[in-house]
């Protein structure tokens, strides 16, 4: 009886110090992983017809100066280790009605548990694509307005990721003060 009472105060004991000690991702919820991201690369997904989106480019144009204009790298060309905003623009003309369902992504690998992985070189534990949603919208224009206002919405979920990144980096930093060096030396190689 003895033994179980120590063993109960032992596990007692433990949980009351793991709750004491800050833990990143739980205490900085799902924004702690956007801390490290300063480097983008950006994708358009077009998948709009009857003209309603005749110039998809200018959505990477408008997001990639966004992202420069505060204070983001942005590159050419992706790869799976650089983090992906991705622009989807899915739509269709109605008349003179266009219909277009818009969302962008940031895509970034993560480090997941595997259970039972048979197939994974270093054990249980591998990469996998994070999908972290900045924003969603479902527009109805006239074929001449929709450009515009997706180009429009494209600057603002811009400044969205800006602002979620920067309330990421205050939340954690003031939590783990050692992270916020580590993550400026890491950013400067």
């Amino acid at each position: 009886m003895k033994k179980i009472l120590w063993m109960v105060l032992l596990g007692c004991a433990s949980l009351l110090h793991a709750e004491t000690k800050p833990n990143m991702l739980f205490d900085g919820d799902v924004n702690a992983l956007l801390v490290d991201k300063n480097t983008f690369y950006v994708k358009v997904i077009d998948e709009v017809t009857g003209g309603c989106l005749p110039k998809p480019d200018q959505l990477k144009q408008s997001m990639e100066a966004s992202l420069k204009n505060n204070g983001f790298t942005v590159v050419d060309k992706g790869n799976y280790l650089i983090p992906e905003v991705q622009i989807s623009a899915l739509g269709f003309r109605i008349n003179s009605v266009c219909v277009v369902d818009f969302t962008v992504n940031i895509y970034f690998p993560i480090v997941a548990e595997v259970p039972n992985a048979q197939n994974v070189p270093s054990g249980n534990r591998t990469l996998v694509k994070y999908n972290y949603d900045v924003g969603r919208h479902i527009f109805n224009y006239s074929k001449h307005r929709m450009q515009k206002t997706l180009n429009k919405y494209v600057k603002q979920y811009g400044d969205k990721i800006y602002m979620s990144i920067a309330k990421s980096k205050d939340k954690i930093y003031t939590k783990f003060p050692s992270i916020e060096a580590e993550i400026k030396k890491k950013q400067q190689k």
